[in-house]
């Protein structure tokens, strides 16, 4: 009988609970909804940063750990079996077959076409922005 009645309980209150977090969920926004399912699996929030007491500080620290992660890959290197022979990359190249020989000449119509056709993009290393070169 306690049994059955332990039963009539748990089956009870895990029909509560189903219908609680139903209507939780279903009543909840994205933010509402990730909280809820952080809260359930207890998600921990992990700080972005490691903690420290000053900026300096935690700037030495970064600096530290790189130029010990690049020391140790240098030294790994230097003790590695590998001869400097098999570390080299080779590519295998055929020349080319095709040369320019002789050139045709553009005629400004064309070249004013081909300003024009051509998106308004540039990147650093252009010397002259295209926007700037079209205006020209």
């Amino acid at each position: 009988m306690y049994r059955a009645m332990c039963d009539d309980y748990t089956t009870a209150l895990d029909t509560a609970k189903s219908e609680y977090y139903k209507a939780k969920i279903s009543n909840s926004n994205n933010q509402q909804l990730f909280r809820l399912i952080d809260s359930l699996f207890k998600v921990k929030v992990i700080p972005p940063l490691p903690s420290c007491d000053s900026l300096p500080q935690l700037a030495e620290a970064f600096s530290n750990y790189f130029l010990k992660k690049i020391q140790t890959l240098r030294d790994d290197l230097e003790s590695s079996k590998m001869s400097s022979e098999e570390l080299s990359i080779y590519v295998n190249t055929v020349p080319a077959q095709v040369y320019f020989l002789n050139f045709a000449l553009m005629s400004e119509s064309y070249i004013y076409e081909l300003l024009e056709k051509s998106p308004t993009k540039s990147c650093q290393l252009d010397p002259v922005p295209t926007h700037i070169l079209k205006q020209i």
